[in-house]
């Protein structure tokens, strides 16, 4: 009895000094994401400039709401070597007397994890090398088989035969009234909703620091700048876009290895672009698809790379690489933006190549110092998150001295990672719902519209058409309310307008919806509710982003997020009639041949780009050979020559690019 008294005591002993020296656990929700990161106090106010040993993020980024957590302005990285407390509570001076029967130890014992913390709080962050793993602590198999040969590219598909849906998870948001979210989707084996360790990060009204940002970018790891880039991206949309959003921020090797799964899903090899833009200087994060963490073919990349002036190789760990550009200034940068888009959209330009040299610049200083990492990786897609005054660039159109990017890889832009539904699925049986106005009281007419629409729903495309008169506020919502469609085509006038976003609009036939009521009806129709297919495609083919104003680039940007679906494709600009017309009856043509909505997209553009699809005779020409009768207002057009820029850059894929 004395030995088991002994035995007792000591268990007990030991649990008083975890408490003592455990610092709290951060608690969960239901709602939490499973995309889970280093494992540091990402959330903290900012102090004063920090010490070598030191890391504070952005003010902006709020603390968990755990009450129990209390945040500080001096708290450092967990170290293995932390200081104990200078005084203990006093143990128990008294020992309860033993029963005489004793109960199990685990009646007596609270259970680990309601009372220390997970390990992961009190360590560092575990090497960038681990492999990531499941909810069950196994590593995740590679996807879809055996890897592809070198290129990138699967054997070929049956195109008959669908490919295998692909799924991963980001930021939520929490539950609308009437259901739970949709969740962003979840790692292959995880079921919707399935919980990860990792913090807690609601977001709502905050006010982003972003002199004390850009300082830190530029101390930090990899690691933690690619947090610090998605925590800031994800204060600035759901700030702008008046949403509030929950889960974890990606961490490098979360969003490699979820590059890789889809690589293996689609045949698509994608390069994850982070850039960030300050007054200083311009940095360059590239993630490139790894099952581990790690990349195998280093000594190659290492023997592509040859010195740019002006680019400094700051880091490279594992799958992502950090590259520096000094002499590249926010705002000059910004202004060759400005210059490049007026050189493309100017009609007096339309038949030069003014923009060519701007399109060769910006190329040099975003593309080039990265190429030969993508080159040797064998990328077929980029996919970038830009910075504010950077997303309105028309980047399809820069050009390397013989090629249009647009001519070399797919691309798509997206708000960031964590707020991007990256899932795959084939979209060739998905129902189309084709609305549009050809008619405005206070708008220029779109006479190609009616043409646009019926060519959508041509061959192999189903679906409902609504032209004019039928296309209605009320009756969008009652189409979508009685049948679910997979994409969304509205053939109309919209707007991204500088300041409130609700200045922003997409014009029906009777009135306009801005950005606040598409949200809400959006909510209303259960797209973002986890029971309902997810919109694969919100398609708007006549729209426009104010030029220069960072407002209306969060708007444009962070369409698909706002309207709640997966993907969207817009132009930054009014686009011609006619140009607009080739591009997305050329754009549906590729799509249910290849249902990678990025690469087929770039299909259209490079089909303009080469006069496959042009206006000529009267008639539509595309690629695949076939002509299409135009109305006699456009047959006055006669013959249209589409390959400038003007016609074919503006459209972006926004969001998921799959």
């Amino acid at each position: 009895m004395n030995q088991r008294f002994f035995q007792i005591s000591q268990i007990l002993l030991a649990i008083a000094w975890v408490l003592i020296v455990a610092k709290p656990g951060i608690t969960q929700t239901g709602n939490q994401s499973d995309i889970t990161g280093p494992t540091t106090d990402a959330i903290v106010p900012v102090a004063p400039p920090p010490s070598d040993s030191q890391l504070i993020l952005p003010s902006s980024l709020p603390a968990s709401e755990d009450s129990n957590i209390q945040p500080t302005t001096d708290e450092q990285l967990p170290t293995t070597d932390e200081q104990l407390p200078t005084t203990e509570p006093p143990l128990p001076t008294t020992e309860p007397p033993l029963s005489t029967t004793e109960p199990p130890l685990s009646t007596t014992e609270p259970p680990l994890s309601t009372t220390e913390p997970p390990l992961s709080t009190t360590e560092p962050p575990l090497s960038t090398t681990e492999p990531p793993l499941s909810t069950t602590g196994e590593q995740l198999p590679p996807q879809g088989g055996q890897l592809p040969p070198p290129g990138g590219q699967l054997p070929p598909r049956d195109r008959n035969m669908p490919l295998e849906p692909f799924q991963s998870q980001g930021f939520h948001q929490p539950p609308p009234p009437g259901g739970p979210p949709h969740q962003m989707s979840n790692r292959p084996g995880e079921k919707p909703g399935q919980e990860r360790p990792g913090q807690e990060m609601p977001r709502g009204s905050q006010q982003v620091d972003r002199p004390a940002y850009e300082a830190q970018l530029q101390q930090v790891d990899v690691d933690i700048a690619v947090q610090l880039i998605e925590e800031y991206q994800a204060v600035e949309f759901s700030d702008y876009l008046d949403l509030d959003l929950f889960g974890k921020a990606p961490s490098f090797d979360e969003i490699s290895a979820t590059l890789y799964d889809l690589w293996q899903v689609t045949g698509q090899k994608s390069a994850f672009i982070y850039v960030s833009s300050s007054e200083s200087q311009l940095d360059l994060f590239t993630v490139v698809p790894s099952p581990d963490g790690r990349i195998e073919n280093t000594a190659q990349l290492l023997a592509s790379t040859r010195p740019i002036p002006g680019v400094i190789v700051a880091q490279t760990q594992g799958p992502v690489q950090h590259i520096q550009l000094p002499e590249v200034k926010g705002q000059e940068l910004r202004e060759t933006i400005q210059q490049f888009k007026n050189e493309i959209t100017d009609p007096r330009y339309r038949r030069s190549q003014k923009y060519l040299e701007n399109a060769q610049k910006l190329y040099q200083t975003l593309i080039a110092p990265i190429e030969a990492q993508l080159q040797a990786e064998g990328i077929d897609i980029i996919v970038l998150s830009m910075d504010s005054g950077l997303r309105s660039l028309p980047i399809a159109a820069l050009h390397d001295g013989k090629q249009f990017l647009i001519e070399k890889y797919g691309i798509a832009l997206v708000p960031s990672f964590g707020l991007t539904d990256v899932s795959y699925a084939d979209v060739r049986n998905t129902p189309i719902l084709a609305m549009g106005a050809s008619e405005f009281t206070d708008l220029n007419p779109l006479p190609a519209v009616p043409i646009e629409l019926n060519n959508i729903l041509r061959d192999s495309w189903q679906g409902e058409l609504f032209l004019n008169q039928e296309f209605t506020v009320d009756e969008f919502k009652t189409v979508n309310q009685s049948q679910q469609f997979g994409i969304i085509h509205l053939a109309t006038h919209g707007e991204f307008k500088a300041g409130d976003l609700n200045q922003s609009y997409i014009q029906f036939y009777d009135r306009r919806m801005n950005m606040s009521e598409l949200k809400t009806i959006a909510n209303e129709l259960g797209w973002s509710q986890v029971e309902n297919p997810p919109i694969e495609l919100l398609v708007l083919s006549a729209c426009k982003t104010a030029v220069g104003s960072p407002e209306a680039e969060l708007g444009f940007a962070g369409l698909a997020v706002q309207a709640g679906v997966k993907s969207a494709l817009a132009s930054l600009w009014y686009v011609s009639d006619a140009g607009t017309l080739g591009l997305m009856s050329d754009f549906y043509q590729e799509l249910s041949e290849n249902p990678i909505k990025s690469q087929a997209l770039r299909a259209a553009q490079i089909a303009m780009i080469k006069g496959e699809v042009r206006l000529e005779n009267g008639q539509l020409r595309l690629s695949n050979g076939e002509i299409l009768p135009l109305s006699e207002e456009l047959a006055e057009l006669r013959n249209i020559n589409l390959s400038h820029p003007y016609f074919w850059s503006a459209f972006m894929m926004i969001g998921n690019w799959n």
